[in-house]
């Protein structure tokens, strides 16, 4: 899943906000886990070309039936 989105920016001089296309992967997937990763991308950074900052998302069950999960 991609998404093109434009956010707020605190603390940075000359500009207010920025671009910023966030992409999810699903890495694995089992019956009790599920794995993604986020690459965000700042494409209006200042003082470069972009900025990217990844993240892992890992939510685990006990059991496939379970109705609680752990992120």
């Amino acid at each position: 899943m991609i998404i093109d989105c434009t956010v707020p920016v605190v603390g940075v001089p000359f500009i207010k906000e920025t671009r910023c296309i966030k992409t999810s992967t699903i890495i694995a997937r089992s019956d009790t886990e599920l794995v993604v990763e986020v690459d965000i991308k700042t494409l209006d950074a200042p003082y470069s070309e972009t900025f990217t900052c990844k993240e892992m998302w890992i939510i685990v069950s006990a059991a496939p039936t379970e109705q609680k999960c752990i992120l």
